[in-house]
């Protein structure tokens, strides 16, 4: 009995050890199987989301449920072009022992189609606000926000454009430096965010700009891309590829830009000191019965430019105080001055208000949207006179034009016409001059104009400009000050040789006659000479009656009187008249003359 309990004693015991070390080799096993587990379950881990801001007549704020993987589309969003889609990456399972540094690289497309779709990366709540990407994860802490730097490789179409600044958002942890990846040709650009962990758990936020037409132009921004073409993605987080992280916005969730946008300038052509320009923009959207354009304009004008209508698509000069209210779909600028001569065009910019379901865009061309300025110039002419009708019967008129207020390099033609009448209604004949300089020029009107007859003529001078753009055409006034040149006929004289001595004849008479020399007139002087003889020395008692001679020249003509018979003994005085005509003026001898 005794050795039967030492032999159950000894059983137990070996028993109880093998138990023993069974259990300590499942132990073991257990320890050994579950290592690969958790080490498993500790690898880092990351999602990005990007915020459904709801539709336009129903927005929402980016808290909570608006953080999304998936794609982004008109059925729950409301984008604008120039605006920033908010994006969140939450990073998990983060070592976050002292030194240890993470990395995350993000990748964007800048491209689409060869059109600017995401074209550089901003502050999350550059458009939305009150954006919280936080909100619905407890536990954070908010961390630095580290400046975006600017990406050397963008080059705006617009030279006013920037890249707007913004920082990218670390909650529990820090960010230590941000860096771009090599530019890629197919539109593919990467920013790398380097950072440290105050807790497993870390989130990082910013905003994805959609590219917009004020910045590239008509065309080019990212409404002219179809289909989902704005791409954010993780691509690795410590060197670790994350898998197909990607995220994307439809194109149908972006606000389309108003189709039909039409501007006018109210003059195509003013002179310098003339006439203030004002532009109208026309703004509607399509379909039948399309939502009304509201919002504001602002209105630029480019120029002057000396040669054409310049390109307005960017820069240029603000006009008036600030943007104007759209009302009824239009609006209309403040007025414009120029300051110089030139060619103009305007361009008008619409911003929409918060409940316009469209996009900001602007409009120009180099048609409408343009007018031109010229220098108002302006005539002195000078008809000179009076003149006196030549000894032919004929006088050469001609005028002189001073053309003042326009370019140095001004053209064109100085059209020079004469009238006989006062109401400049009968031309007699028209003469010119070529211009080369409008700022003082003298012209004088060629050829000279040849008139034969006597009195007031007046002088119509006009400027025909032959570079409107620059010098504006002008023309003076009918009986202007100056240009009503006088033609006066010309002052003859007489001279007589009575001859004699005379005899009486043997009947008691003898006929007398008188020779008058017409002279200063015209070859073909009209009129007659008048005689007549008396017999006493104040020519008081006329003997006879008159006698008369038809006058042909008055340039040195002797005529001779009809004779007139006296009967008796004594001193006889003539005295002649020329009556004149139109051209010739009338003159006489005295008495006591001869």
């Amino acid at each position: 009995m005794k050795e039967l309990s030492v032999g159950t004693t000894i059983a137990r015991a070996c028993a109880d050890r093998a138990g023993r070390m069974l259990a300590a080799t499942f132990f073991l096993l257990a320890i050994v199987m579950a290592a690969p587990m958790l080490a498993r379950a500790a690898n880092p881990a990351a999602n990005i989301d990007q915020c459904r801001n709801g539709q336009i007549t129903a927005p929402v704020q980016c808290i909570d449920n608006a953080w999304q993987n998936g794609n982004l589309g008109s059925e729950n969003s409301h984008y604008r072009e120039g605006d920033s889609v908010p994006f969140r990456a939450v990073l998990t399972n983060l070592d976050t022992s002292a030194g240890n540094t993470h990395t995350l690289v993000i990748q964007y497309d800048t491209l689409q189609q060869g059109t600017h779709a995401y074209d550089y990366l901003t502050s999350f709540n550059a458009t939305e606000k009150n954006a919280d990407p936080v909100h619905d994860i407890s536990g954070t802490t908010t961390g630095n926000c580290y400046p975006i730097p600017v990406d050397l490789t963008i080059v705006f179409a617009n030279p006013g454009s920037s890249q707007e600044p913004g920082c990218i958002q670390i909650y529990n942890g820090t960010i230590t430096s941000l860096a771009y990846g090599t530019a890629d040709a197919s539109g593919q650009r990467s920013v790398t965010v380097t950072f440290t962990a105050t807790d497993s758990t870390v989130v990082i936020a910013w905003g994805g700009h959609i590219a917009s037409q004020i910045d590239w132009g008509a065309g080019n921004s990212a409404s002219a891309i179809s289909g989902s073409p704005y791409h954010m993605r993780l691509l690795t987080l410590d060197d670790t590829q994350l898998g197909n992280q990607d995220r994307s916005l439809k194109a149908s969730g972006i606000l389309p830009i108003p189709t039909v946008f039409t501007t006018q300038a109210s003059l195509g052509q003013t002179t310098l000191g003339g006439l203030s320009v004002t532009d109208t923009a026309t703004l509607s959207g399509s379909g039948a019965s399309p939502p009304p354009v509201t919002g504001t304009v602002k209105f630029f004008v480019c120029g002057p430019d000396l040669v054409s209508n310049p390109d307005c698509t960017f820069g240029g000069v603000q006009v008036g105080p600030g943007p104007v209210t759209i009302s009824g779909g239009h609006a209309t600028s403040a007025a414009f001055t120029p300051p110089a001569i030139g060619h103009y065009c305007f361009r008008a910019e619409y911003t929409p208000d918060q409940f316009a379901p469209y996009s900001p865009s602007n409009h120009t061309d180099t048609t409408l949207e343009c007018f031109s300025v010229n220098a108002q110039t302006a005539l002195n002419t000078d008809a000179g006179g009076p003149y006196t009708i030549g000894v032919d019967g004929t006088v050469a008129l001609s005028d002189l034009a001073t053309l003042s207020g326009g370019t140095s390099d001004a053209t064109g033609t100085i059209n020079f016409t004469l009238y006989d009448d006062a109401g400049c209604t009968h031309s007699v004949g028209t003469a010119s001059a070529t211009v080369a300089g409008a700022d003082g020029d003298q012209y004088t009107s060629s050829p000279p104009i040849v008139v034969s007859a006597t009195g007031t003529y007046h002088w119509i001078a006009s400027y025909v400009s032959g570079d409107t753009s620059k010098n504006a055409s002008t023309t003076s006034a009918c009986s202007a000050p100056n240009e009503n040149p006088v033609v006066n006929p010309r002052p003859t004289s007489l001279t007589t040789n009575a001859g004699g001595p005379y005899v009486l004849g043997a009947d008691g008479t003898v006929a007398l006659s008188d020779t008058a020399t017409l002279s200063g007139g015209t070859s073909a002087a009209g009129g007659t000479i008048t005689f007549m003889l008396f017999s006493d020395s104040a020519c008081a008692n006329q003997v006879g009656g008159d006698v008369t001679t038809a006058v042909d020249g008055a340039d040195g003509q002797d005529y001779t009187s009809p004779p007139i018979t006296v009967n008796a003994a004594g001193t006889y005085y003539w005295v002649a008249s020329y009556g004149g005509d139109a051209n010739n003026v009338a003159s006489s001898t005295a008495c006591g003359d001869e």
